[in-house]
């Protein structure tokens, strides 16, 4: 149950070959890969490997959501190209192109990827696999079926020359790499690192498969294929365990007087699964190193993409796009300060709309104010200068006053009009003298004289004028409050 909730982590390899189809599971969650199982399992005739297997997990428990295939070379085209010097981006047209021509049926659409193996002043070195896009879509679909989301399709000869070049650090200018399948023997030939060439031939059916002298001609013929001499320093590697290739390697460094080593597979994982012969799993282990660390060196589910032709109307669309794109920013700017102005615009309103209600509301107590201090100008105390006049006024049989009228004018003043009547034109002259004060003015207007038979037989209007005294208007000191606080700090003085 635990590998379930590690599926995600867990990446089945497949040596896609009949009818032998070997497999491992890694674990790619750690530093370096584990392998959590691995099998070889017998295809039946028409049947499909991925179900074989997707079978034989479940039986163990086992789930993976991801998957890489290899291939082996008899199911694909791999084809030495030369060119002159060229970039990555020519390098991809001129394989495709180089690969259509070779083709003599034209109608099967086929898939293309390389590897460069040299590149020089001269020349580019190139090794291009190709494998009809079909055989492609029918790997990817089955794997779907299988809720397994397929990662790679890449040639399973390059696992022992990933091998290498993570096993032996600084091997040979040339090398050759030696690896033994269940009915195939792969060689490949590496230069500076690179692979170079791939050749694979079958074992034969006598009591003992691997002959030394078989695989000494083998491995001339190879490197003349290559244009390489046996005597120019040529290091040969065999994959596999010591106490399986040992004496392989023993025979072989004696017929062909160069160096052969054994190079271990299984030194480059953890193992958590029962292997019985590593060299059958040489090219399983060489990807799965490879995938940990870097991606494949050649992927046909993934491949090298030609470039794309270039469109006249390229340039005329970028530039509208670039005219378009201006527009949009000079349009967002613009809303943007129109915004921003109409913001400020509407925070100066809320302002001013304070002050205004503010203002107003100084003007109402403004105006409170000035009703107050008019109402204090108009309240003289009339009775008080009436009864101060009375007391100076002449005896009622000199004078005898028949009107008064006690008015105010706009600055205060008291205004007091007499009409009166006297006994004689002297006693006028004695009462504007006994009523006149120092804050009294009086005023004597339409004298008259009547009937010698009355007793008070002149007349005359008068008017006194005085100036009452107003209590200030002015706001309490806040010593004079007894609800205040006396403790005032400096800045509310100031305020």
């Amino acid at each position: 149950m635990w590998n379930r909730f590690k599926s995600a982590k867990t990446v089945l390899f497949v040596e896609w070959t009949s009818p032998t189809c070997r497999y491992v599971v890694v674990n790619t969650g750690s530093e370096s890969p584990t392998i959590i199982s691995a099998n070889s399992l017998e295809i039946a005739p028409n049947a499909c490997p991925a179900e074989t297997i997707h079978e034989h997990l479940a039986t163990a428990n086992i789930s993976c959501r991801h998957a890489v295939v290899l291939l082996p070379r008899s199911d694909m085209d791999i084809s030495e190209l030369s060119f002159p010097p060229a970039t990555d981006a020519e390098i991809t047209q001129l394989v495709s192109n180089a690969i259509s021509l070779e083709l003599e049926d034209n109608s099967t659409e086929r898939t293309t990827d390389f590897l460069v193996t040299a590149r020089s002043d001269q020349n580019t070195n190139v090794l291009a696999f190709s494998l009809e896009t079909s055989v492609i879509d029918e790997l990817t679909e089955r794997f779907a079926s299988l809720q397994m989301n397929l990662l790679a399709i890449t040639f399973g000869g390059l696992g022992a020359s990933q091998l290498l070049t993570q096993l032996v650090p600084v091997p040979n200018a040339t090398s050759l790499v030696i690896s033994i399948s269940d009915y195939d023997i792969n060689f490949s030939v590496l230069l500076q690192k690179h692979p170079v060439l791939f050749r694979s031939f079958p074992t034969t059916d006598s009591p003992d498969p691997i002959q030394a002298d078989r695989l000494t001609a083998e491995i001339r013929r190879t490197l003349a294929v290559a244009h390489i001499p046996v005597e120019d320093s040529v290091a040969i590697y065999i994959v596999g365990d010591m106490s399986e290739q040992k004496r392989l390697a023993q025979l072989l460094s004696k017929s062909l007087e160069a160096d052969v080593s054994i190079i271990n597979p299984l030194e480059t994982v953890v193992l958590q699964a029962d292997i019985d012969k590593s060299s059958r799993y040489a090219h399983l282990i060489g990807m799965a190193t490879t995938h940990q660390t870097k991606q494949f060196p050649v992927d046909l589910l993934h491949p090298h993409q030609a470039p794309r032709s270039k469109s006249r109307w390229r340039p005329v669309v970028f530039a509208v796009t670039a005219f378009l794109l201006m527009v949009c920013l000079t349009g967002y700017l613009s809303l943007t300060r129109q915004w921003q102005a109409e913001h400020a615009v509407s925070e100066k309103r809320e302002k001013l709309n304070q002050l205004i209600r503010r203002a107003n509301k100084v003007l109402t107590v403004h105006d409170s104010v000035l009703a107050v201090q008019q109402w204090r100008q108009d309240d003289i105390t009339w009775l008080t200068e009436l009864q101060r006049l009375s007391t100076n006024l002449p005896g009622p049989d000199r004078a005898l006053i028949t009107k008064v009228t006690m008015t105010s004018d706009t600055q205060g003043n008291g205004l007091i009009d007499l009409a009166v009547q006297v006994s004689a034109p002297e006693v006028i002259t004695e009462l504007e003298t006994a009523i006149r004060a120092q804050q009294h003015s009086v005023t004597s207007k339409r004298v008259s004289g009547g009937n010698e038979t009355q007793m008070l037989p002149w007349t005359f209007d008068t008017r006194v004028i005085f100036k009452a005294a107003v209590t200030p208007l002015t706001a309490p000191r806040p010593s004079d409050s007894p609800t205040m606080k006396t403790n005032v700090t400096e800045g509310q003085k100031n305020e």
